[in-house]
């Protein structure tokens, strides 16, 4: 018996949902810290509490999680915390961290200035005592045996029924493009004195509020999917520089045994000898024309007087043109 094709379509697209549902993992699963190791891949599609990650890269690397408590007593909400690495080349690109509640409270609320303090770039729309605060800050700390500078983009969002996620994201200004700049070079004033630096940081305050968009998207009950879609990827954020264009001057150390001599015809300092100054006639001294016009004068002063007749004058006188 034929199947209709609408019936294969059918069951393909569920046996798809499926698939995407199996890939979703729930990190903390019963509020349990995940007993993964450490390296471990962590992907755009696993959950937090059922709130997602952000990608940003083909998968971060497992670092450690833990599971706190929002306070005493049966109020308490708990809290996963999953860190994350990305890394690039052998280097490191970015770290992510992601606090956020495992259970609800319909009583409970968040309070703090999460946008209070210092920072290079800020957004702040919070309202009463819901948060939805986005901030970008410098942070330097080591790596194995070097000490790195981050651009720490953070956001915090929070609403009624214990609802609640912290995103961080710090990206190594390396990756960025600026290596071995420290933090000191990445404050307020520095950043406003370099224009590349500049540059790199109106993208990255871009791309960080995108992110906190999408994070703050994650607070409606309904969780919609894939809100993180639409920030861009980690690698959209480097900085291209322009290679400085070199003009080397003629005649330097550099070129040891060349000579350099001026072109009249291209009006410019070419190397002796080469083929870049093309070839010239030689003009004619004036003396050599005063010359031959004299020799001329006194040959047909010889002819006007007699002393030779006209074919020795006419074979001398060819003589002396050829001569030019």
């Amino acid at each position: 018996m034929a199947i209709p094709k609408r019936a294969i379509a059918t069951l393909l697209l569920a046996l798809f949902g499926f698939v995407q549902d199996a890939i979703s993992r729930e990190l903390f699963e019963g509020s349990k810290v995940p007993t993964f190791s450490r390296g471990q891949s962590i992907y755009a599609d696993d959950q937090i509490g059922g709130y997602q990650i952000y990608g940003g890269t083909n998968a971060w690397s497992f670092e450690d999680a833990k599971v706190d408590y929002s306070g005493g007593g049966a109020s308490s909400i708990p809290l996963g915390y999953l860190r994350m690495t990305f890394w690039e080349d052998g280097e490191i690109a970015a770290i992510q961290t992601v606090l956020a509640n495992l259970a609800a409270n319909s009583g409970a609320y968040w309070s703090g200035s999460p946008c209070d303090g210092e920072s290079i770039a800020k957004r702040n729309r919070s309202r009463g005592r819901y948060d939805d605060c986005m901030t970008i800050k410098v942070e330097s700390f080591p790596v194995g045996s070097k000490q790195e500078t981050f651009l720490v983009v953070n956001t915090v969002q929070s609403q009624s029924g214990g609802r609640y996620y912290i995103g961080t994201v710090g990206v190594n200004v390396a990756y960025l493009g600026f290596p071995g700049s420290t933090a000191l070079q990445w404050n307020k004033f520095a950043v406003q004195s370099d224009s590349a630096k500049k540059s790199g940081l109106a993208k990255l305050t871009s791309w960080a509020e995108r992110y906190q968009d999408a994070a703050a998207a994650q607070m409606d009950y309904r969780r919609p999917a894939d809100t993180f879609s639409s920030v861009p990827k980690l690698r959209e954020l480097k900085v291209l520089k322009t290679a400085p264009v070199t003009v080397q001057k003629p005649a330097t150390s550099a070129n040891k045994g060349v000579v350099y001599v001026f072109c009249e015809s291209t009006k410019s300092m070419v190397v002796e000898g080469g083929s870049d100054c093309p070839s010239q006639p030689t003009p004619v001294a004036d003396s050599s024309v005063k010359t031959v016009e004299k020799r001329l004068q006194e040959l047909k002063d010889l002819l006007d007087k007699g002393l030779i007749d006209n074919d020795a004058y006419q074979h001398k006188r060819d003589e002396i043109l050829k001569s030019l």
